[in-house]
């Protein structure tokens, strides 16, 4: 009976067998591969829907800060001439704004339009990216940094921040406005409301081609 009850024993604590180990890390490679992409996808996803939100309130912000200056008979500044977009005269907020407000905390006098000014400060505040020693965002101030036309990879490549471009018309009125960053890019316009760009190599929107006229 001893002998038994220590076969017995024995028999119960052997070890999978090389067939079951095999069949085993087959459904974990399974598992994985469906899994894993799935991951992927919802950080993909969850990062699209953040950068979605930042730039609905920046839409909201420079919206609000644009009628409040027109109300009060402010002139916005539409004086470059290259500034075209859909045939239309245009003002434009772009890093290099935001960099400048970042940087300095008093308007320098080489900047002409105050509304532009208080846009920047006003996104600046609401990304928790106004305070310059320790801001959420930084925008470089490096000549340049305007990423009109150019791909968001690029832009990030150069100057190893988020990119932003605004375009709003005589009115006040946010025509468009487009904000990139880890390779994403959020566009929103008038006309077609907010998405994310899906071209594999993101670009800004550019002015209108003057010499095609």
């Amino acid at each position: 009976m001893k002998k038994l009850i220590e076969g017995k024993t024995k028999k119960n604590v052997n070890g999978f067998t090389l067939v079951e180990l095999i069949v085993v890390i087959a459904i974990i490679g399974v598992l994985a591969g469906i899994l894993v992409p799935m991951m992927i996808g919802y950080v993909r996803d969850a990062k699209e829907q953040a950068i979605l939100a930042e730039t609905r309130n920046m839409v909201t912000v420079s919206q609000a800060t644009l009628i409040e200056r027109v109300s009060k008979g402010d002139k916005l500044y539409l004086e470059n001439n290259n500034a075209i977009y859909k045939g239309e005269k245009v003002g434009t907020l772009t890093n290099w704004m935001l960099s400048r407000a970042q940087q300095h905390e008093n308007k320098p006098t080489d900047i002409k339009s105050d509304p532009d000014w208080a846009i920047a400060k006003a996104i600046l505040a609401d990304l928790s990216s106004d305070n310059k020693d320790y801001p959420f965002y930084r925008f470089t101030e490096k000549l340049g940094n305007n990423p009109v036309g150019k791909t968001l990879a690029s832009f990030e490549a150069e100057h190893k921040c988020p990119g932003f471009v605004m375009f709003y018309d005589a009115d006040g009125e946010v025509i468009l406005l487009e904000f990139g960053r880890n390779g994403i890019l959020a566009h929103y316009d008038r006309d077609n409301g907010y998405y994310i760009v899906e071209d594999k190599n993101p670009t800004f929107t550019n002015f209108d081609d003057q010499t095609k006229k």
